[in-house]
């Protein structure tokens, strides 16, 4: 995640209207959000110190091809968002180790496995260990109509204890293109980038105060972009830069990919999911700005 720095502002009070998913909607079945995180980075440390014990090529092998792989694929898709560029480090890492197996080099297998081993411990397993205690996330919901034509959200799953006082993500879509975005909370900024497909928001005057009017258990919209869709299904990936905690302290989350259907209700329109739930974000007390640096 990017850094951001959190300060103490003016006094102020307001209430801000967040957007709640229906019970048994389509996101219900989408929003998988992973049970552990912890656990693949715990055995993937694991594997890789197997790998860097290995006396041979072939028992360096065998170790990566039973205790690596698995928990590499669980973990990787989102070690980016857990721990940035130790996140990016750990993938290129697990990439060259591959390479060294293949072409038989133990000597490199085992010092990349050694430096992989040690980089989880110390970067990737302790903010995975953390991001277990929620399990926040961020994920793009279902196609949805508006006024202003087909939209989806910017969707929180999970929001951490006494909610969220900044938000800092972007959507990728394929097979859609992005024209505009607003915001559903707090103030802030929002980036649209039709070319790559890409969609950012930025929301940094939300209260520190804050906390949502939910148990958790229903996805909140934090933001909605409208689109174009140029077929039947869009694919949609979320990064999350940065997501600050009541307290202003960044808090692990997660960025979701889902395949997104596009339906329509026999006129060729897309149907509307979200609905004005009465899912209110209140906030009474000190306001909070954030100073961002671009990752």
């Amino acid at each position: 995640m990017s850094l951001a720095r959190a300060a103490v502002g003016p006094l102020l009070a307001f209430t801000l209207v967040a957007v709640a998913f229906p019970v048994g909607s389509q996101a219900s079945d989408d929003l998988r959000v992973p049970q552990s995180l912890a656990e693949p980075a715990e055995d993937l440390r694991d594997g890789l110190t197997q790998v860097a014990d290995a006396d041979t090529i072939d028992e360096a092998r065998q170790a990566h091809d039973d205790a690596v792989r698995g928990p590499a694929d669980q973990l990787l898709p989102y070690a980016n968002d857990l721990a940035d560029r130790s996140g990016d480090l750990l993938a290129t890492y697990l990439d060259r180790l591959d390479e060294q197996l293949a072409t038989g080099n133990l000597s490199d297998a085992r010092s990349l496995a050694s430096a992989g081993a040690q980089l989880v411990a110390d970067d990737v397993q302790p903010v995975a260990e953390r991001w277990d205690r929620n399990r926040t996330a961020l994920a793009a919901g279902p196609v949805q109509a508006t006024d202003e034509g087909p939209a989806v959200a910017l969707v929180l799953v999970n929001p951490p204890p006494g909610s969220i006082a900044a938000v800092d993500a972007s959507l990728t879509l394929e097979a859609a293109t992005p024209r505009s975005a607003s915001l559903a909370l707090g103030q802030g900024e929002t980036t649209v980038d039709p070319a790559n497909g890409t969609v950012r928001w930025a929301s940094f005057d939300a209260s520190a105060a804050a906390s949502l009017a939910t148990d958790g258990a229903q996805p909140v919209a934090l933001g909605e972009a409208r689109i174009d869709p140029t077929g039947d299904t869009i694919a949609t990936n979320v990064t999350v830069h940065d997501l600050l905690d009541a307290d202003g302290q960044s808090t692990p989350a997660i960025g979701l990919a889902s395949d997104r259907e596009v339906p329509t209700d026999g006129t060729g329109l897309p149907t509307t999911w979200l609905a004005l739930g009465g899912v209110a974000l209140g906030a009474v007390g000190l306001g909070l700005w954030v100073q961002r640096w671009e990752p």
